[in-house]
Formats: C-alpha cells, structure tokens, sequence
C-alpha cells in the first residue's frame, strides 16, 4: 500500500521509467509509466547456471523493453529465458582518445587486484615464460584489491621485480593504454567491460580470455586483439608475441574498432530507444 501511493506520487503515467538492474524490479511493479529495465550483469553464474533470481525477476517485469549493453547477453537472455518484452543494445561509450603523442613501451594491466574472477597472476606466469624474448618491454600492473599481497609474493618467488612492476592505483587509465603497445585484460566474466573499450579507444590492442560478454563481443582475434582460453598461459604468451610482432596494424584496428562506441553515436542510440518506447510523439534533448 506505501508503494502504491508513493509512485502515485513520485512517478505520473506520462513520465519514463529507468530500472536499474534486477533488484530495482520489485519495486517498480506498482508504477504504470512506461518502464526501461536496464541489465548490466551476467544472468548466470560463474558455471554457466542461469540464477534463478534474474530469471525469476526479468520474466516478471512489466515494462516496455529490456537493454542489455552486448549483442551476445541478448542473445542469451533470448535463449535461456521467456523475456516479456523486447530486448534492445545499448552499448557503452568511450571519451575521445588521449591526447600522447610520447612512445609507446611495456605491458599494462588496469584492473582490481582480486585474483578469483581477475587472474592476474597467470598473466604474469605467461609474461615471464617469454620475457627473454621481449628484454625492452616490462609489464606495468596498475590497481589495487585484496590479492596485492598474493601478486607481491608471486613476483618476489619468481625474481621478476625487475620486469613485473606493481603500480598501484592510476587515475587516468587512458593515459597508461595510451603508452603502453598491449594491455592484458584477464577476466572470468564481463558484462561488458568497459576498461576494454577504454583501451582499445587509445589505440592499445586486448588480450582477453575468451568469455561473455564483452571480450567475445569488442575483441577481433587477430586484428584488435586476442582471446584465450580460460586458464591456457602458453596461449597467453603467445598471444603476447603475436601483438607485440605487429604492434601498429593491431593498435591501428584497436582505434578503429572503437569508433563504432563514440558519444554521439551513444546518444543518437538512446534518443531513439527512449523515442521508440514513447511511440515517437516527444522529443528529448539530451545534447
């Protein structure tokens, strides 16, 4: 009954409604505006199982249309669940490129140091098996989390300090993929990633492991990028010297790659979904 008339209240019917995320769905049964669910996060857990409360929560929204920010959790959510309206795209976008004009040199990471679902340290395993190989590119580890600790050691027990380099928290990503020939971006699960986006705007190819969503979908093998199996580090290494032996042709792919992700094309996405879910009859000027 709160509910009822608080969203009397606070939501007309002529107004639209932005869900954010699943646990926002209960609270938006009430409201009779049109509804945009927005999903951010994998539908499944880390073993492929669709969760039971996604499933349970998407298939009883009642809105208008759900937005997914890959071409391949659509496809999902299609295939694993009974959606009750439209799945739409709405992908993330990136700033413009860094202005660097400086040379580019080294190996980086940008990301949380929390080794289950972010497995650093077998990036650095791959690096030192074909460091020998690469004696001027070092490999920079930007971030901060609660496995520090377990990377410092594993660098110190490998005797890598020399080329391994923790460097703690960057508040300017962009300026670390600008400078740098790769970044490598080991991940269990994505939604989207949006740091591989960052990167691959300042012209610095991926190298992903291969899962859902966003490596599948913003990474080309061979071209941007490349994606490797879960957990395979000779693949890892050798994907490092495959970038790293045509390091303009995979940054030049990486830049292109992104322009399909700018702002303007970002917002000329979202004014028409929020055109299309109205029936067209208003105009919002969110320039």
């Amino acid at each position: 009954l709160f509910q009822k008339k608080l969203v009397a209240q606070a939501f007309p019917q002529d107004c639209l409604l932005f869900v954010d995320g699943i646990t926002s769905v209960p609270l938006a049964q009430h409201i009779d505006a049109k509804k945009i669910l927005f999903l951010h996060a994998n539908h499944r857990d880390a073993q492929g199982m669709v969760l039971k409360r996604a499933k349970r929560m998407i298939e009883s929204f009642d809105g208008d249309t759900i937005v997914t920010a890959t071409e391949r959790q659509k496809a999902r959510l299609y295939s694993d669940l009974s959606p009750p309206c439209p799945i739409n795209v709405l992908p993330h976008y990136s700033d413009p490129p860094t202005e660097y004009h400086g040379p580019r040199a080294h190996l980086c990471t940008v990301s949380r140091l929390r080794l289950f679902d972010k497995p650093i340290h077998h990036c650095i395993t791959a690096f030192t098996r074909i460091m020998h190989l690469i004696p001027g590119c070092n490999y920079h580890i930007y971030g901060s989390g609660p496995d520090e600790a377990r990377l410092e050691q594993m660098i110190r027990h490998l005797n890598c300090e020399d080329r391994v380099i923790l460097k703690g928290h960057t508040s300017d990503p962009n300026k670390v993929f600008a400078s740098s020939l790769l970044s490598l971006a080991p991940t269990m699960t994505e939604g989207f990633g949006l740091s591989l986006l960052e990167a691959l705007t300042q012209g610095c190819p991926v190298i992903s492991f291969d899962v859902e969503y966003g490596p599948r979908e913003l990474i080309q093998p061979g071209k941007n990028g490349e994606l490797v199996t879960p957990g395979d580090i000779d693949g890892l290494s050798q994907a490092i010297l495959r970038v790293l032996a045509q390091p303009q042709s995979y940054s030049a792919a990486s830049r292109k790659s992104a322009e399909h992700y700018a702002f303007d094309a970002y917002r000329a996405r979202y004014l028409a979904l929020v055109q299309d879910v109205l029936g067209k009859h208003r105009f919002f000027d969110i320039a």
